[in-house]
């Protein structure tokens, strides 16, 4: 899993926020979607491999702006992750 933050701009209002999560949640591999109005961000949580580009085009075609986006590793954690070391 990922953890993908994302830079976007244009989110004026709570109806902003929920087209950008709406957006975001049909692209393929991703788990989750938090979009930020104040701090001007979404933080999507990923399977690894998810194209981040097209998280990209999605706000952007959901009429808002995408800009730099920040990918790191979620660290996987419960008995199963400890199982397959």
């Amino acid at each position: 899993m990922v953890e993908i933050k994302l830079e976007i701009n244009g989110m004026m209002c709570d109806n902003c926020v929920r087209h950008v999560n709406e957006a975001i949640k049909e692209i393929p591999g991703v788990k989750s979607v938090n979009a930020d109005r104040e701090n001007k961000c979404a933080t999507v949580t990923a399977k690894d491999g998810t194209d981040v580009e097209a998280i990209k085009r999605a706000v952007a075609e959901a009429g808002y702006e995408a800009g730099a986006a920040e990918v790191k590793a979620i660290e996987k954690k419960g008995l199963f992750s400890r199982l397959k070391k």
